[in-house]
């Protein structure tokens, strides 16, 4: 499913550059099948300056990306120059840890429970073999 974004990766390697692909994206196929059941809480980015100006929606359900999508994703470079080498970052290890709660609500779709034992809310991606 992802293999529409991934092998096309190499077309992005610098910073402003561009790529348009022949065949439309929906972004919705990228998206759980069930989009009824979802949390939802108002939060910051997850990169520096961290602002708080996101809205995060996280749906409970598993999306599958292969070990080779990720693998391309980590060819590519971060903004962040690495300070022994002199050289951009890639794209490895760029993980935001857990953060508390901070006394945010959590919302849900309607259709899930809320309570202290599910608030922490996992990555929506697993990587398959």
């Amino acid at each position: 499913m992802y293999d529409m974004i991934t092998d096309h990766l190499h077309n992005v390697q610098d910073i402003g550059q561009q790529y348009i692909f022949e065949t439309p994206i929906y972004l919705e196929s990228l998206l759980p099948p069930n989009k009824d059941l979802f949390y939802r809480y108002f939060g910051s980015y997850t990169t520096p300056k961290c602002n708080e100006a996101v809205t995060w929606i996280v749906y409970p359900e598993l999306v599958f990306i292969g070990r080779n999508q990720i693998k391309k994703f980590r060819t590519l470079f971060t903004t962040t120059f690495d300070i022994r080498t002199g050289h951009l970052k890639r794209m490895i290890g760029n993980i935001r840890h857990l953060q508390d709660i901070a006394g945010r609500k959590i919302y849900t779709s309607g259709k899930l429970p809320i309570n202290s034992d599910n608030v922490v809310l996992t990555i929506p991606f697993m990587i398959s073999k």
